[in-house]
């Protein structure tokens, strides 16, 4: 579900392949240490949306005896957060199919949702799983600083029913839809634990929006 702050620069928009020719810019050997750290750095963090803050790529350290081993280090997490980055599918076709219930094998989707949400903080609150192309029933909201997981959600209460617009990221343009105020939802979390909470406002309809995904039902 696209943010009300609506489209905004994110790394999303720069596409995997551009990013990666970012990364190699990043490790270019052509240039003296200061320069490759500093300048190269401030490159990939303006022109792709603060990598460092997408990733949470420690801080680097300039200190000439801690240099080699800090880029090092924080390069192997960077090509290894990379690599959980998925396109956001587009195809109605494909979202219009109905999600299957999940189970501990996919836990790396949880993952992949995480890092996908992050990289498109600025125009996303919510993702369902079949928006990276896997169709299992698991949808995760960005809830004011945290991320909440739910695998396998049911609405089991609802209540405060109201008319509204909403936007999605797969999805071009705004559609009208119907949501409720107050929900009460069955789900496991991301350690597979049985919980069942109530929403209400914002996050509610976020939620009602990624569940809606995983029905099958395109907003």
């Amino acid at each position: 579900m696209r943010s009300k702050s609506g489209p905004g620069g994110t790394l999303y928009h720069y596409g995997l392949c551009e990013l990666a020719q970012r990364q190699a810019v990043f490790v270019r050997k052509d240039k003296s240490p200061d320069r490759a750290i500093k300048s190269d750095r401030a490159k990939v963090v303006m022109t792709a949306g603060c990598i460092s803050r997408i990733f949470d790529i420690p801080n680097y350290i300039y200190n000439s005896k801690e240099r080699s081993n800090s880029i090092n280090h924080n390069l192997h997490i960077y090509e290894r957060k990379i690599n959980m980055l998925k396109p956001i599918i587009h195809d109605p076709i494909f979202l219009a199919q109905k999600s299957e219930k999940a189970t501990r094998a996919d836990a790396q989707v949880i993952t992949d949702l995480k890092d996908t949400l992050m990289a498109n903080a600025q125009q996303c609150v919510g993702m369902a799983a079949n928006m990276i192309g896997i169709l299992k029933n698991i949808i995760i909201v960005a809830d004011g600083p945290k991320y909440l997981i739910m695998v396998n959600p049911t609405i089991t209460e609802k209540t405060g029913k109201f008319e509204t617009e909403e936007g999605c990221l797969s999805l071009p343009g705004i559609r009208p839809c119907t949501r409720y105020k107050n929900i009460t939802v069955a789900y496991l979390d991301e350690n597979f634990k049985k919980q069942r909470n109530r929403f209400s406002g914002w996050t509610a309809q976020i939620i009602q929006h990624e569940i809606d995904h995983c029905n099958g039902v395109l907003i």
